[in-house]
């Protein structure tokens, strides 16, 4: 769910994000009631960190329930999906990130210069100490 709002997998990221934190957040809350050992508390947390490929629906329906989401969201979406082809994806992150850092770069413009006219003085005063 750390992808910007804007990533074509934002939706599908945030409904997943949603399902593990409600699961590890109940498992949180009967920790606190007693009803569930710490151990068990982060053996629960801890099944969410599973690759995708290594999911089984049947064994653990816990992450088993994000193949489900993500097959519907595919299934629902699917310029979104073609929309991830490697040349394309690739080609938008760069000119995305070339222009992000560019507008990072104008921004503290600025504080380069000061830098450079406070090194400056600094070179002046030290001279004439």
């Amino acid at each position: 769910a750390k992808d910007h709002d804007d990533h074509p997998l934002h939706v599908i990221a945030a409904q997943c994000a949603r399902t593990m934190v409600a699961d590890v957040g109940l498992a949180m809350r009967d920790a606190w009631l007693g009803l569930l050992t710490p151990d068990a508390l982060a053996q629960r947390a801890l099944r969410w960190l599973v690759h995708p490929d290594d999911i089984d629906e049947k064994v653990d329906p816990g992450p088993g329930q994000l193949v489900g989401l993500i097959k519907a969201f595919a299934g629902a979406n699917p310029a979104v999906i073609q929309s991830l082809d490697l040349p394309t994806s690739k080609a938008r992150f760069l000119r995305e990130g070339h222009a992000s850092r560019e507008r990072e770069l104008n921004e503290l413009s600025p504080m380069f210069a000061s830098n450079d006219q406070n090194a400056e003085r600094t070179g002046e005063l030290t001279a004439i100490a």
